[in-house]
């Protein structure tokens, strides 16, 4: 279930932007927003999962010596449980927060993935890139092996195989395979 984010300057804009009524105002008192107009909206508020808030990500975590200067192969696995498809921000000398993820799109180095002006955006910034990403490196592609033409999953992590799905004997049984089994994704996003 996707949750609600409201941001309170889009609330307290609204309350600053109401004027009040000098009739039911008491002389000398601050005038009170008329909170009707926010309440109002309230109500046509829905909850889709496009408005939900995305997860947060470590901002300027301590990382492992030379973790942007190792090979992928080379790290060891408790590197990779803790590090592997898990994005993270680094703070840039002018506040925008760098997103990087270690997740093979780079064999030697985390992956950049974007550059977000504020935090909420570098956690929104890391799940869609992430997330774009997973589906690229998850789908299937083929292979000629001997004559054979097999459809493999490539490795999601250093120290995993190759996985082969099946083999054919043409390229147009391969392709129908992976057209029925494995359709692109949409691109009405």
């Amino acid at each position: 279930m996707g949750r609600l984010q409201v941001h309170a300057r889009s609330l307290v804009g609204a309350v600053e932007a109401t004027p009040a009524s000098p009739e039911h105002e008491p002389f000398g008192a601050p005038a009170q927003p008329d909170l009707a107009p926010i309440l109002d909206r309230s109500l046509a508020f829905s909850v889709r999962s496009e408005d939900a808030m995305p997860n947060r990500i470590p901002l300027d975590p301590k990382l492992p010596k030379a973790f942007d200067a190792t090979p992928n192969e080379a790290r060891s696995k408790a590197q990779l449980d803790q590090w592997w498809d898990r994005p993270y921000g680094l703070t840039r000398p002018d506040g925008r927060i760098e997103v990087r993820c270690l997740n093979g799109g780079a064999w030697d180095r985390s992956t950049h993935l974007g550059i977000a002006d504020d935090y909420d955006a570098a956690c929104a910034l890391a799940e869609a890139k992430q997330a774009e990403w997973l589906r690229f490196r998850e789908q299937p592609c083929t292979c000629l092996d001997e004559g054979r033409v097999t459809v493999v999953r490539q490795p999601q992590r250093p120290d995993e195989e190759m996985l082969e799905l099946t083999s054919f004997s043409t390229a147009e049984a391969a392709t129908e395979y992976l057209r029925a089994n494995f359709p692109e994704p949409s691109s009405s996003r």
